[in-house]
């Protein structure tokens, strides 16, 4: 009886490249490597420079609000009192300019309005803006400034105050209108009385 021959046994081939692709080039991952650590780099840079651009507007923004605050302190330290500083009603074109000149904020601008609101609330417009104005005053102006007479709309922050004020008071009517009106009045009233006072004295 003849021997068996033993099976034939196919023997594991193992290929080079097999090993290439399994292992990873040192070249190609140290080069991904640099590129991330360049990457995070400019990154950090990147951020350190948001940090300063940050800490400069920072800083800026305490100094303006430092000379905000001072200014603010400044402006109500000098807030006149209209009692002390403003004396009505006005008597002079100079009062009248001096109390225009000083009405630059919104602050002073509402006080005056409600000081001459007062002035002029109770009685018609005619009798009541004499409390504002002295009627020798009056005389000197008119509206437009028509007529050789002054413009009282020339003292635009005086007027605008004076127009509001008397918008308070009667807020169904044109202010302007209003105001044009009583300034007229107070003129004929004046050279009505002044008429009959010079009849009088001829009499006697």
């Amino acid at each position: 009886m003849a021997e068996e021959e033993p099976p034939f046994k196919i023997g594991c081939i193992k290929f080079e490249a097999e090993d290439e692709f399994q292992q990873a080039d040192p070249l190609i991952s140290h080069s991904t490597e640099e590129r991330i650590i360049n990457v995070l780099k400019e990154i950090s840079e990147e951020n350190k420079e948001l940090r300063d651009q940050v800490e400069v507007l920072s800083k800026k923004l305490d100094v303006m609000a430092d000379k905000l605050a001072e200014a603010t302190a400044l402006m109500k330290n000098h807030v006149p009192n209209e009692t002390d500083d403003i004396k009505f009603p006005l008597k002079s074109v100079m009062e009248l300019e001096s109390l225009d000149s000083i009405i630059t904020t919104t602050e002073l601008s509402d006080m005056y309005i409600r000081k001459i609101w007062s002035l002029i609330a109770n009685g018609p417009l005619s009798k009541s803006i004499k409390n504002v104005m002295d009627e020798g005053l009056i005389f000197v102006f008119n509206l437009d400034g028509t007529a050789g007479k002054m413009a009282l709309k020339g003292y635009n922050r005086f007027y605008s105050v004076l127009e509001m004020a008397t918008r308070m008071k009667s807020p169904g009517d044109c202010p302007k209108k209003a105001l044009r009106k009583a300034i007229q009045n107070v003129k004929n009233n004046s050279i009505k009385k002044n008429s009959r006072a010079r009849k009088v004295h001829k009499l006697n």
